[in-house]
C-alpha cells in the first residue's frame, strides 16, 4: 500500500512519468531475456534471482517458476514485467536520507547510513490493500 501512496506523492509533484509492460511477445522481451541469459552465463553460482523472475515473466510464465540455485518457490506474475517511470530529481528529493548518503563509495556505506535513519525514524503503519 505504501508503494501506492508514494507513487502518489511523486505524480502530485509532478515526478511520476507513467508506467508500461513489456508483452512477452515483442523484440524488447527477447533482448531482456538474452541480456538476463548472458548475466547469468557470466556470473554461475551467482545468477540474480529478481532478473530471473522478470525474465521467466517475459515468457508468459506465471505462479512457481523453478529458477538456476533458488530452492524456495517463488511466485512469477505479469506485474514483473511492468515499469514505473519517475522523474529522477523529483525521485531524489523526496528522499529522507539523500544527504546521509551523498559522500559514500561503496555499497556496504549506504545500507549502513540508511540503516542508522531507520532506526532513528517511526515508520508508518502497514495498511492492507483495501481490496
Amino acid at each position: 500500500m505504501q508503494v501506492l501512496e508514494n507513487i502518489a506523492a511523486l505524480d502530485r509533484a509532478q515526478a511520476y512519468l507513467g508506467a508500461f509492460t513489456v508483452p512477452s511477445h515483442g523484440p524488447e522481451a527477447a533482448l531482456c531475456r538474452s541480456a538476463v541469459a548472458h548475466a547469468a552465463a557470466r556470473t554461475p553460482g551467482r545468477e540474480s534471482i529478481v532478473n530471473g523472475q522478470i525474465s521467466a515473466a517475459l515468457t508468459g510464465a506465471a505462479g512457481d517458476v523453478p529458477l538456476a540455485g533458488r530452492a524456495s518457490s517463488l511466485f512469477v506474475n505479469p506485474l514483473m514485467a511492468m515499469y514505473f517511470t519517475f522523474d529522477l530529481a523529483g525521485l531524489a528529493a523526496q528522499s529522507l536520507y539523500l544527504s546521509r548518503i551523498r559522500g559514500t563509495d561503496t555499497m556496504l556505506q549506504v545500507s549502513h547510513l540508511i540503516e542508522r535513519f531507520r532506526d532513528e525514524v517511526t515508520p508508518r503503519p502497514r495498511v492492507a490493500f483495501p481490496h
